[in-house]
């Protein structure tokens, strides 16, 4: 979805793709920009290998591209593992201070790294992402009969969660509020037997595997109330109107409640609890209907901020 919203505004554009080095050396040779991100790219909640992988890149662009971009990017997080976090703080620092210019997508990541680089300038920026959809505003909440599950397979490792606990609090919701779960799965790789296996033990629900914008539209506009493990299906969730629980511990999320004004990002712990897990869908459900003005007006505008930045910063 970043690459079809910066597609848009700079049409000549040739993406990075595998993990043979020489191939991607060879195909930023000559580049006139170099664009990074969007997206969490420099963090070790993945792995410490993905956070090495993404700033051998960065350095290896340097000498190659003729201008280089940090677009949109959100920061962390960076956890204690085999390397020190001081020690990759000051690569991440290294990295990013290369950069021509350094834009963050959301105020956490912003004052992180501007503790990192006090001197240098950290452009705050909407995510590219919402050029692909127009934010709509709901004043009576919609009535579909089913809720939607965009879940996080990594996130209940993290937080140690058993899968039969999460079906018992979904099969709860189910029963208390007189809605069918269905699951939007947004990492196909990382998340789909995730689905599959809570679909079949709720007795076989709806499972979709977006692959566009207009695809992930078309499952929310099925929803009445979407439980999110996904930045991006949290960020277009609320974008549509849709009452949107944020089911998470990640910086990003909480970011993205913070910034545009949406309910409060949530312990994944919740979704082992079906009382806590009620009990926080119904201050979803209250809080959209009370903020859909304000909501709909921030998201409108960072979408057009957005645009202009794209423009600005790729020209």
């Amino acid at each position: 979805m970043i690459l079809d919203a910066i597609a848009r505004v700079t049409p000549k554009i040739r993406t990075l793709r595998g993990k043979n080095m020489l191939r991607l050396l060879s195909d930023m040779l000559g580049a006139d920009v170099f664009v990074f991100g969007g997206g969490s790219l420099l963090q070790n909640a993945t792995s410490n290998a993905s956070l090495f992988y993404y700033l051998a890149l960065i350095f290896a662009s340097r000498p190659l591209c003729h201008r280089r971009v940090m677009l949109a990017n959100g920061m962390g997080p960076i956890n204690d593992s085999f390397f020190s976090q001081d020690f990759l703080k000051k690569m991440i620092k290294d990295a990013v201070d290369s950069f021509d210019i350094i834009s963050v997508r959301d105020g956490c990541s912003q004052k992180y790294l501007q503790e990192l680089l006090p001197v240098r300038e950290i452009l705050l920026v909407p995510d590219p992402a919402l050029l692909l959809i127009e934010p709509k505003i709901n004043r009576q909440l919609r009535k579909t009969g089913r809720f939607l599950y965009i879940p996080c397979a990594s996130g209940l490792k993290r937080a140690r969660i058993d899968e039969r606990s999460v079906v018992k609090a979904l099969r709860e919701a189910e029963r208390e509020l007189g809605l069918a779960a269905f699951f939007a799965v947004m990492n196909e790789n990382e998340d789909a037997e995730l689905a599959r296996r809570l679909s079949k033990a709720l007795g076989g629900r709806r499972i979709c595997a977006p692959k566009s914008a207009s695809e992930l539209k078309r499952a929310l506009s099925e929803a009445e109330i979407t439980i999110c493990q996904r930045f991006h299906g949290a960020l277009f969730s609320s974008a549509l109107g849709v009452p949107t629980l944020c089911v998470s511990d990640d910086p990003k999320m909480m970011a993205l409640c913070e910034d545009y004004g949406l309910y409060r990002a949530v312990s994944p712990v919740v979704l082992s609890d079906s009382s806590a897990l009620l009990y926080e869908m119904g201050g979803a459900k209250r809080h959209f209907g009370d903020n859909c003005e304000s909501i709909y007006e921030k998201f409108q505008k960072a979408r057009s901020t957005a645009e202009k930045n794209l423009h600005r910063l790729l020209k």
